[in-house]
Order: C-alpha cells, then structure tokens, then sequence
C-alpha cells in the first residue's frame, strides 16, 4: 500500500475534498429529478473539480514517486473541468442568442487547451514507465492555464450585463452600472460568479508567479485558503439564485461544515509550524565523512578529522535552471567497480558519472544514474556579487575538488551552504560541510529539492531512493543498500505522525456532522418550519380553522403562537361576515382612525377633493385609503360600503 504522508498541505486540500464531494453529490441528486443541460454542465464541472482536488491531496501526502503518478492528470482533469465550467457560465441564467458564437469561440479555446494537457499528460507517463524520465511541465503552460481559467469569469460577467434587461433604444444603461448595480436575480447571480471563479484565476496567476521564485508556503496557503472559500461562496449563490432554491436544513448544515472544515484547514498550519522547527536532520558543520572501496565492491563510510581544501579553483558556468545545472570535467574516477572518464559537477549538490545529472529523476521510484550526493538541495549558483559564492572546481592529477562555497538555497535565499567533495583517483572520495545553516527550517509541502533532501551515493543500478531515512554511517555498517541517508523522508514521517491525529478529526468530524447536523436542524429548525410554513399555505387556501402546535418557547414557537391568534380572529372576523353580525362595533379591529374618519366623510357625501381638504390629504392619499376599506371590509365600491354601513346604522356610532 503506498504511504500516505499528512502535511498541512494535504489536511486543507482534504478539507476542500470533503466540501467538494458534499456539493457534488448534492448537485447529482438535483441532477436526477432535474435533468437540464445547464445543471448537467455543472454537476460535470463539480464532479472533475472534486476528482481534481482529491488528486491534490494525494499530491500533497504521497511520497515523490507516487505523488508524479497522480501530479501528472491534475491538469488534464482540471482543464476538462474548465470545458463544462465555461459553458456552464454561457447558460447562466440562460442562454442567450447574442453570446451564442462567442459561448463557441470559448469552447474551441477550451477544448484546445484541454487536449494539449492531455497529449502531454500521456507524453510524460510514456516517459516515465518507457524512459524513466521524469518532465516538469514547461513554464508557457502555466500562462496558458491561467488565461483559460480567465475565460470562466469574464464569461459570467458577459451574462450578467445580458441578464439585465434595462437598456431600451430610447434610453441604454451603460454596462458598468450594470455591473455595479445589476437588476433582475439573474443577473444578480451572475455577478456573484465572477467573484467566485475569479478567485480561480487568482489562483492560476499564483502558479504563475512560482516561475519567479513564489514561496511554496504562501503559495499552498493561497490554494487552501483560496479553494474553500471559492466553493463556499458558490454555494452561497447558486443555492440563493437556482429555480425553486434550497431548504433552511441544506443551507444551515452547508454552513455548518464549511466553517468546521475552514477552522480545522487553518488549524493544520497554525499548529503545524512550531512542530516543525523541532525536526533536527542529521547534519553538522565542520563534518568530514570518508567513502573507502571495499572488496565487495560496495564501500565503506567512516567519519573521519575535519578537513576542508581552501583552495577551490575555477569557478564553474551553471545556472538552477535543470537543462544549465552540469558542468562536465575529464577526470578518470572508479565507481563501484566501473571506471568513468568524465564527471558531471551539478549546482544541486551531486556529482553524476558519465552522463549528466536530471534532477526531476529523483523523483523516480528508483535511481539510474551512478552519483554522489553531498548534499541533494537546490542552490542559487550564481548568488549576487560580492558574497564569493559558486560552484567551484579544481582538478589535479589525482583529485577533484568540488566546492559548492557560500550557494544560498533557491527556495529559502537566507540560507547559505557551504560544502566540499574531494574524489581521488584510487576511487576514495571525501565529503566535508564547512557551514550550514542550522538550524534549517524544512518547508513540509514545497518540492523535495527546496529543502535538504539526501545524501549518500548510489551505482545506478535500480537502487529505491525513498525508503531509507537512517544515519548514513549506521545503513553502512550494517551492510544495507543504497548508501542514502533521506532527509526530507525523515522529516514527512515526523511530521506525519502529528498530522495524522488531526486528519482523523477531519474526516471523521466531517462524517458526523454531515449525520448528526441534518438531523438535529431537521428537529429543532426545518421540522418546525415545515409546519409552520404548512399551516399558511393552508390559510391561503381559506382554511383558518387551522392550530399550529407549540413545543417551547423559541423564535419559531413565538412565530406559530403569532400565527395562531391571527387565524382566529380572522376565522372570528369570517363568521362575523358570514352571519351578517354588527361589523361596525368592532371596526376599529379592521380599520386605522384614519380610514374611519375618511369612512365616516363617505357616508356623509363628501367628494374626494373635498375629504383631502376637510382631513389636510392629497386626493391620490384618500383614493388609497379608499381601496384599503373597501378590501378590509371584503366590499367592491364605494358605493357598496355607504349602503352596507347605513344598513346597520353605523354611521351614528363612533368609528375609534
């Protein structure tokens, strides 16, 4: 079974899972009862959405070799994902004629994109089981999937100002106020979309700034925090702005998940980092370790007096870029019973023979390429000037000296390295650390070459690379194979065992808030509700016998008491009606002092401009408070109520 290693990472991308999957499934069912092609565009879109996040997690948790075998369909899912997304965008609220070649244009764009990641997704697997090599994806794809992910909000922005149905030839509403003040609940929604997936494309935009040397710490803060909080404010609006919405229990208990599962993807980082600064590799300054040939063909390992040569030679022309990162030198060198004419000096800490050294390789299951590691970490080898620091070279006629002097490591520019491999020609090699910025702070969820990753040596012959994480000197005095000391494996596995109590937290909090909340605001909120809610569907179809019963003394028993007085004196004021009873002493139960007074002017023959004069009000005043009597007294005209209201003599009453 392949190890799974928790990070905080991996705890907020499981989080984002859980929320995915929740929303997926409630999106499916919806999906059975209501099969229409824009709810189908986007239960598709949410279902690779969720499939995309769940390989993120794996990403985040597997070891190096796993994570490539799941790191390499994340794109392809993800862009197939943005094909139903942008069409889903071009359907919301509705389709509308004058986007229809423009919702085409996107889908050529979309589909274009999509069936490049997949060429290349197969392209890298073929190189990974055919060559066992392993390809990062070039630097222009990361543009590219930042534009497609734009297309999806400037498509939602595009429908609101269509779904605002304003402009008129005679007077057009500019697009702005549109958008800054939408009308209509389409629009509305639309709108909201644009907030949602232009946090995606934020997203996109911090891949892209990984180019340039983004921090992998404020980058996976920014997928986590980003992530969630996209798909809660979708489902924020789509249940607010889709036909026939959602009930009360759907909404609470989304809330209620969303914010559990927000506090424990936070907590996974807070409580994570002091944990962290505890982890102590096995590294030491002004260390020097002796590698000796043995008869078996195998060599052993010895600490040995501190010894670093000063003398460091040429400096060498590398770059961090993996293509400019070797440097080759003729320099005959025996390595585990094969001789080699040349050697490869790489700016990453290795020292590779006969061909050069590709660093995405150690990502593999299994090493193919005779090295050395003094230290396995991505350096800067051109610091700025002035600090003297390189990788420098010296060859005489029975050495090398290797030195990679003062190098800052590419990922954390604070720390500088300093360390020194010296091969000799009889097939012994030494490695010193001159200085080493202890304590070095490990990155738990940037790549493994960001922090210091291994050291030891390997023949090339199929050798796993990610199993050992013992002291070096102790795996070679008990005879084990390969000489590899795994740093950054001893760090996921100390890490892991602190995250793996919180991860059960998630997913079984998860589990049981997504039984227990239902069923607890089912009882105490939605049941309630529902009968409340069917007690005035009930009075709206006339019955107003109807008793509503009260439980406790809460806001929705308030409202049911409320409800319950109102259908009977409405039941009372019905029977009063129908038996023909004296309605006007009791009027005042139906009429304001101000609709009695302008009553009591009917009766006495007053117009309307002279009932506005005689009671100081506008004639439009008195024709509403007109219409008000009449409907309060169930009656059609004016002239109707004088003759209902003279039958029983009221007018000699006192309306207040």
């Amino acid at each position: 079974m392949t190890p799974i290693y928790l990070t905080p990472a991996s705890i907020s991308f499981l989080t984002q899972f859980i929320l995915s999957l929740a929303i997926s499934v409630f999106l499916i069912r919806r999906l059975w009862k209501q099969r229409t092609l824009q709810l189908a565009l986007l239960t598709g879109f949410f279902t690779l959405a969720t499939t995309f996040i769940g390989l993120m997690f794996l990403d985040a948790a597997f070891s190096p070799y796993h994570r490539l075998l799941v790191v390499y369909a994340e794109n392809t899912v993800l862009a197939l994902g943005l094909v139903f997304l942008i069409q889903f965008a071009y359907r919301f609220p509705q389709q509308y004629p004058q986007r229809k070649w423009e919702s085409y244009a996107a889908l050529f764009v979309s589909l274009a994109y999509f069936t490049w990641e997949g060429g290349y997704m197969v392209y890298r697997y073929v190189s990974l089981f055919g060559q066992e090599t392993v390809y990062f994806r070039p630097y222009f794809a990361a543009y590219s999937m930042a534009f497609v992910l734009l297309l999806a909000p400037i498509a939602f922005l595009r429908q609101s100002i269509a779904a605002d149905a304003r402009s008129t030839n005679a007077r057009p509403v500019s697009w702005v106020r549109k958008l800054w003040k939408p009308e209509g609940k389409g629009a509305r929604g639309a709108r909201g979309f644009v907030v949602v997936f232009g946090i995606l494309f934020v997203l996109g935009v911090s891949n892209v700034l990984l180019i340039f040397r983004l921090p992998y710490t404020i980058y996976n803060a920014a997928m986590s925090i980003g992530i969630l909080a996209a798909l809660w404010l979708f489902a924020t609006n789509y249940v607010n702005f889709i036909p026939g919405g959602v009930s009360v229990q759907i909404k609470s208990s989304a809330l209620t998940l969303t914010l559990f599962l927000a506090l424990l993807g936070s907590a996974g980082w807070l409580v994570a980092r002091p944990y962290i600064l505890t982890f102590q590799p096995n590294l030491v300054s002004h260390q020097s370790t002796r590698f000796t040939p043995d008869s078996s063909g195998g060599y052993q390992v010895a600490e040995i007096p501190f010894s670093f040569d000063s003398k460091l030679g040429e400096k060498v022309p590398v770059s961090f870029q993996q293509d400019q990162q070797n440097y080759k030198i003729d320099f005959g060198f025996p390595f585990y019973g094969q001789f080699y004419d040349q050697v490869y000096i790489a700016s990453s800490g290795a020292i590779a023979m006969g061909e050069p050294f590709w660093l995405p390789n150690m990502q593999m299951n299994a090493a193919h390429l005779p090295a050395i590691f003094p230290l396995l970490i991505e350096l800067e080898p051109n610091p700025p000037g002035g600090t003297g620091g390189g990788l420098y070279a010296r060859v005489d006629a029975d050495r090398l000296v290797v030195t990679w002097n003062r190098l800052p490591a590419l990922y954390q520019p604070e720390s500088i390295f300093t360390f020194q491999a010296v091969l000799y020609a009889n097939g012994i090699f030494d490695i010193s650390y001159k200085d080493l910025p202890l304590p070095f702070i490990f990155d738990p969820d940037a790549t493994p070459s960001a922090n210091p990753w291994m050291r030891g040596i390997v023949p090339g012959r199929g050798e796993l690379l990610h199993v050992n994480a013992d002291d070096l000197l102790l795996t070679a005095q008990s005879g084990e194979s390969p000489l590899i000391e795994n740093y950054q494996l001893a760090f996921r596995r100390y890490l892991h065992e602190f995250m793996l109590p919180l991860g059960g937290v998630v997913v079984g909090g998860s589990f049981l808030l997504l039984l227990i909340v239902p069923l607890l605001l089912h009882f105490s909120i939605a049941r309630p509700l529902a009968i409340l809610t069917d007690g005035v569907r009930q009075m709206e179809a006339g019955e107003l016998t109807v008793e509503l019963p009260i439980e406790s003394e809460d806001e929705i028993d308030y409202l049911s008491g409320a409800f319950n007085t109102l259908a009977a004196r409405l039941d009372e004021f019905k029977t009063r009606i129908g038996n023909g009873s004296d309605l006007p002493r009791d009027v005042e139960d139906v009429l304001t002092p101000r609709q009695c007074e302008v009553l009591k002017k009917i009766i006495a023959g007053y117009t309307y401009k002279e009932i506005g004069e005689a009671l100081n009000i506008s004639e439009r005043t008195v024709k509403y408070h007109i219409g008000q009597i009449l409907k309060s007294l169930n009656l059609k005209s004016k002239r109707e109520a004088v003759r209902y209201i003279r039958e029983r003599q009221w007018e000699n009453e006192d309306c207040t």
